[in-house]
Order: structure tokens, then sequence, then C-alpha cells
């Protein structure tokens, strides 16, 4: 991303898409990598303790939601909503021209 930036500019669909890629997998990898961290600390528990058991309530009760990663990958999103704005008014300045 950063390479096609530097040659081609930074308001260009390609740079617009990656960066709005890259939102999505910040905001998808974090929710998912939450989830899975607060399945294995609770099954974790569950096999060390004795009377703390696996279940739903358990799992939810160690869930956090990453709220700083949420929110920078919304504004990931957003930049690369500014982005492809830049690009189409781009390409229509390099119409006229």
């Amino acid at each position: 991303m950063i390479l096609g930036a530097s040659r081609q500019g930074v308001f260009t669909v390609r740079t617009a898409k990656h960066l709005r890629l890259a939102g999505w997998w910040l905001l998808v990898g974090c929710l998912v990598a939450e989830v899975v961290e607060a399945a294995a600390h609770a099954a974790l528990l569950a096999t060390r303790a004795q009377d703390y058991t696996f279940n739903a309530d358990s799992w939810g009760e160690n869930w956090q939601a990453p709220y700083a990663l949420v929110f920078t990958a919304l504004g990931i999103l957003t930049f690369a909503r500014i982005m492809r704005a830049g690009a189409d008014m781009r390409e229509d300045l390099e119409g006229m021209v």
C-alpha cells in the first residue's frame, strides 16, 4: 500500500481499496481474537478450578470488548472513504484538464 501510494499518489482507487481492506482486517481480526482469547481463558479456568464450569456465562464473564481497536478500525475505514472521494475528485479533475 505504501509503495503504491508513493508511486501513484495517495488519492487513488488502489490506495483506498488497500486502506479499506486494512480497516476491515483490523476490525474483524480484533473481534475474533478477543472471542478466542475469552473462550481459551474460560476453558483454562474450567480445567483448573473444580467449581468452575465452561459455558456461555463463563465465556461472557471473560469477554471484554476491544473498544480502542474497534474505534481505530472505524477510523481507518473512514479515511478509506475519504481517500475514495479524493480519488474520484482527482479523476474528475484529470478529465477536465
